[in-house]
């Protein structure tokens, strides 16, 4: 069904802002990318008190020396600015060093983008200093009207001011600020579809949830539910996907960040990683977007090792690999060793190494197929309550279509009909295709048409339909 998000941002008055504020935060971004001395957390000198000064991460002057370093916590580690420097910084000095933070990138590999905030965050001192300051929204809020960024800094920066919302939702100064800031700048990518799809509203869309009174904001999003091998349901979403340019924005990211790493497909928003992994592979054929976690915030992905088609296993072994819950970031293992391959989010497949991605890999489970580890027990196999659809009551001698209400994908379906106990045999059916049969019966009475899935010979699942015969 249609879930359309609508809101309205009535016009708030912006705040004059003092010129010099604007001209220096903007400076200030527009020359983020020049070269300087890297700063590292043994190497960089203690700001001196009050510095207004960006930090130059290893990233601005060696990007090789930065792409060689592969695991998701060593680059944090590479970022990392002492305490004392950091409390020395000014507050502008501070949003400006996160308006051009090495690992901004990430916020396209994470299905859930506040989700990749959070790890920042988690694991940055930057940014931890900084929502310890008392002014740190109305600055935050300047810098970021004034900004000019990139396409990568500029989404996690405006999902950054979401997240931190409380720093600035009670300032009037740094709210009037921030909505026209906005206003504006969802006016212009609304304007241009053929730039903008509705995924570069979304950051904006987000920050306007704590504003009074939201901007106009339309996504349409088609939720439809999916099965396990074993025909366990799972909620799924159809997304619009991204326009070509968003597509090329995020491929030309991670293509750089991760030269070790091979790229397989573009970056879209039709399927993501869990997709991929557990339901299809085939990336020009799967539009199927599937989160780990329901609308009830259930932990739903488990279904597939929980009797299903899998079970645990080692590395050595393993077909899929989750990352765990908190990287939320599921892989296959490659045909080539020691690789696997993924989707990161919203952006490419990949082949890359274990910890050669946007994730961490310290919390990795394993997963095999193993069609027959339920072979005979008693949940199998199992009754699947949709109903056939078609006619339950038929004239003797007429032939009438059935139709299963099911995308047993994964299943080797057949088709077959009964009569019930003291019933003459005189049905014949015709399979259409997998999913639709013609049904004729030449004696009265009842029949049952039953549907059974196989997965490699392992019986795991039926529907059935009573038809009733009778005379003119």
């Amino acid at each position: 069904m249609k879930n359309t998000i609508k809101t309205v941002y009535r016009s708030i008055a912006w705040l004059a802002l003092a010129t010099v504020v604007m001209v220096s935060c903007q400076r200030e971004v527009r020359q983020e990318t020049a070269p300087g001395k890297p700063m590292t957390k043994v190497e960089m000198d203690v700001f001196a008190p009050g510095s207004d000064e960006a930090v130059t991460f290893l990233a601005d002057k060696d990007f090789k020396a930065w792409t060689s370093i592969g695991s998701l916590e060593d680059r944090f580690t590479a970022c990392e600015v002492p305490q004392a420097s950091l409390e020395n910084m000014t507050t502008a000095a501070l949003v400006k060093s996160i308006f051009r933070y090495p690992l901004n990138y990430i916020i396209f590999a994470y299905d859930e983008p506040l989700n990749a905030v959070k790890i920042v965050v988690d694991n940055s001192p930057l940014h931890k200093e900084l929502l310890q300051r008392e002014d740190a929204g109305l600055v935050l809020a300047k810098c970021f009207a004034a900004s000019d960024l990139e396409y990568a800094d500029e989404m996690f920066v405006e999902y950054f001011i979401a997240y931190c919302h409380q720093s600035w939702q009670e300032d009037e100064g740094a709210r009037s600020v921030l909505s026209e800031a906005v206003k504006r700048k969802f006016e212009v990518r609304a304007a241009d579809e053929e730039k903008y799809s509705v995924y570069s509203l979304m950051p904006l869309y987000s920050i306007g949830e704590f504003l009074d009174e939201p901007l106009m904001a339309s996504a349409s999003t088609s939720t439809t539910t999916i099965y396990t091998p074993f025909v366990q349901a799972l909620e799924a979403q159809i997304l619009t996907d991204m326009t070509t340019l968003e597509k090329t924005n995020v491929n030309s990211v991670y293509v750089s960040q991760y030269p070790n790493a091979t790229f397989l497909s573009t970056s879209t928003t039709k399927y993501n990683c869990h997709s991929y992994a557990w339901y299809n592979q085939n990336p020009n054929n799967n539009s199927i977007w599937l989160t780990s976690l329901n609308h009830n915030v259930v932990f739903q992905l488990s279904k597939y090792w929980t009797n299903d088609l899998y079970r645990a296993t080692t590395a050595d072994s393993a077909k899929v690999v989750f990352y765990g819950r908190t990287e939320d970031h599921s892989a296959m293992t490659s045909t080539t060793s020691g690789k696997y391959v993924s989707k990161w989010g919203a952006g490419p497949l990949m082949e890359h190494s274990p910890d050669d991605c946007p994730y961490s890999s310290s919390d990795l489970s394993f997963y095999v197929e193993d069609p027959y580890q339920h072979q005979g027990q008693s949940q199998f196999p199992r009754y699947d309550q949709q109903m056939i659809s078609g006619e339950e009551g038929i004239l003797i001698n007429t032939t009438h279509t059935y139709t299963a209400n099911a995308n047993y994908r994964h299943l080797t379906l057949v088709w077959s009909a009964e009569p019930l106990p003291g019933i003459p045999a005189g049905q014949s059916i015709n399979v259409v295709n997998p999913y639709t049969c013609t049904f004729t019966a030449n004696e009265y009475g009842a029949y049952h048409l039953i549907l059974k899935g196989y997965y490699e010979g392992m019986y795991v699942v039926f529907q059935e339909k009573l038809i009733v015969v009778y005379g003119n």
